[in-house]
């Protein structure tokens, strides 16, 4: 989802814009696994995703969108 890496989604929210926000699991290639967030459009346009490298193990698990 992230590139070439080995990436897992493991949460979907759809907000009040219709806009779809992805959480998940990314491997950096280095046996890393970090936690990210992607936004996409409703017009399936990717808006932003952010990596958040934890300092070790991890990974996001569950995403939820607000009416705002």
């Amino acid at each position: 989802m992230l590139g070439t890496r080995t990436d897992t989604p493991a949460g979907l929210a759809i907000d009040s814009a219709n806009r779809i926000n992805v959480c998940g699991t990314a491997n950096t290639g280095s046996g890393v696994f970090e936690f990210y967030v992607r936004q996409i459009s409703s017009a399936g346009v990717k808006n932003w995703d952010k990596t958040i490298n934890t300092g070790g193990e991890g990974g996001a698990t569950a995403i939820a969108a607000t009416r705002d």
